[in-house]
Order: structure tokens, then C-alpha cells, then sequence
């Protein structure tokens, strides 16, 4: 069941980036940044962490968001790939860090104390209606999420266009559900997994 489950996510992986490509407009991103900021700033405490993620390919931007963040005082961090199979750390980081390129091309901080957060904002290829996602298949943020929720808690706020909703994601035990998904439509929130 495992091999067709994987086979399947890696005929969506591709199906999801063509729609993704497709989905972007300038203007839906920034109703979409808007609203992820809006939601932030009525649940997110100002002392709490927020990891953000500096988007690659068609990867729907939180620069937006996480500016007006920034110039609040919410501390902020960005995800490292350290090792493959091994969960994401996170290094503190300000809107005008120097960057430098880490793996699969991703801007990383090129330096900065390592934090956990206590908010994670997710890329996704896509979602469905249950708020499981889609990653590129690395497996990163479900083995962080794995980890971080086992420590404390943490909520993970899945950010998309709306086209990139999919009407059922298959999933494994390894997948885990996001709290929230915010798209430029608007907010979903799933309630913490039982």
C-alpha cells in the first residue's frame, strides 16, 4: 500500500506544480499575504517565534506578511536543511540578514542563533479540505513537525493559493495535518489533531 500511496503522490507532486504555476497572480498574493498577517497578528503572541520560509519555484511569497511582522517585533526564523532525512532547524533571522543559498536553492540566513518556533508557515504544493498538504516529497516539515510537537506545541499554518486545493491528498502515518490553511479566499482552521 505504501509503494501505490508514494507512486500516486508522485503523479500529484507534478499535476500540483503545473496548477500552482498556473494559480499565481500578483494580486492574489498579496490578499493572501494580508490575510495570513491579519490571522498572525490575532493569534500569534508577540514574545512567540514564527518560522517563515523563503519560497522557491512558483511558491506563493509570505515576504508581505512576515515584513509588517517584523516591524511589530515577532521574532522570526527560517528553516536549514542540516541533513537529508532528518527534521529542519531554524536560525533567528531579521529582514535584512545577509542570505546565502543552502540546499535545493532555498535562501538561508548566513548566520543567526539556532531557535524552535512556536509557529511554523508551510509551502505546500497542495491541500485538501481535512488540511493535509503536499510536499515536494522530502518528508522535511513532517519529520519537524513529528519532532516539535513532541516537545511542545506548535502550530503549523499551511499558506497557498486557492487553486491549489486538491478534493483528497493521500496520506501515510508519516503526514501530518496542518492547523490552518490561509489562502488569498480566505482562512480554514482544522483545530489541533486528536
Amino acid at each position: 500500500m505504501a509503494g501505490k500511496i508514494s507512486i500516486f503522490k508522485s503523479d500529484l507532486r507534478k499535476a500540483a506544480k503545473s496548477k500552482r504555476s498556473r494559480t499565481y497572480s500578483v494580486k492574489s498574493e498579496k490578499d493572501a499575504q494580508n490575510l495570513l498577517a491579519d490571522y498572525l497578528l490575532r493569534k500569534v503572541n508577540v514574545h512567540q517565534i514564527i518560522a517563515s520560509y523563503s519560497p522557491i519555484q512558483s511558491e506563493i511569497s509570505p515576504k508581505g506578511a512576515i515584513e509588517g511582522l517584523a516591524e511589530r517585533g515577532y521574532p522570526l526564523c527560517l528553516p536549514v536543511v542540516i541533513e537529508r532525512n532528518q527534521p529542519l532547524k531554524f536560525r533567528s533571522w531579521r529582514i535584512n540578514d545577509e542570505m546565502i543559498v543552502g540546499d535545493y536553492g532555498v535562501s538561508i540566513p548566513s548566520g543567526g542563533d539556532w531557535v524552535v518556533p512556536e509557529v511554523i508557515i508551510v509551502p505546500l504544493l497542495a491541500f485538501d479540505e481535512k488540511g493535509y498538504r503536499l510536499g515536494y516529497g522530502g518528508g522535511f516539515y513532517d519529520r519537524t513537525l513529528e519532532k516539535l510537537k513532541r516537545e511542545k506545541e506548535v502550530m503549523a499554518v499551511g499558506f497557498a493559493f486557492s487553486g491549489q486545493y486538491c478534493a483528497d491528498i493521500p496520506r501515510d502515518e508519516y503526514d501530518h495535518r496542518l492547523d490552518t490553511i490561509v489562502t488569498e479566499q480566505g482562512i480554514t482552521e482544522f483545530g489541533r489533531p486528536q
